[in-house]
């Protein structure tokens, strides 16, 4: 499948209850004292606690979005703060895919995009469909054959090896 280059993606609709699982997986202790303390006052205030991890999913998926670049993977995030990052796909050296058992029935995959800048992934898809993996996976291989060929200490390969004196 050829990749769309400039089209802006979304996450996938599915991004919404796995994100809900894992949030309220976060916030499970007090997920269960708001509803202990709702349920022994009777105050729905404490309820009010449980809307945090809904706010965060419904959040992370209207404010997310990515692009595939003819030579770059770039990233929208954020709403007051606006994050973007563009990695070049030349720079991109793994997409990670994590999948469990609901993310295998929903026929979607979590992806990590990994570069050698740092300890910390450069984005994290938390839900995309396996096409869009494919998609995303063609971006980045079309990407690195278009890009400048590497270079080391003496020139690039193509010149070092044309140099005077070289072994053919």
């Amino acid at each position: 499948m050829a990749p769309e280059h400039g089209t802006t993606h979304r996450l996938h609709p599915a991004s919404l209850p796995l994100e809900l699982v894992r949030r309220i997986g976060r916030f499970g202790f007090l997920a269960l004292v708001a509803l202990f303390l709702a349920a022994r006052s009777e105050e729905v205030a404490f309820l009010f606690i449980l809307l945090l991890p809904i706010v965060g999913a419904v959040l992370r998926y209207a404010t997310f979005r990515y692009e595939l670049a003819s030579d770059r993977l770039v990233v929208r995030e954020g709403l007051f703060v606006k994050q973007v990052r563009q990695i070049p796909y030349a720079r991109i050296q793994n997409l990670d895919t994590t999948e469990n058992v609901l993310h295998r029935a929903l026929g979607v995959v979590e992806v990590t995009v990994q570069t050698a800048s740092g300890k910390e992934p450069e984005a994290v898809f938390q839900v995309i469909s396996r096409a869009s993996l494919e998609e995303l996976r063609a971006a980045v291989t079309e990407g690195r054959t278009h890009a400048a060929p590497a270079t080391n200490a003496w020139g690039s390969d193509a010149e070092v090896a044309r140099a005077p004196g070289s072994a053919p």
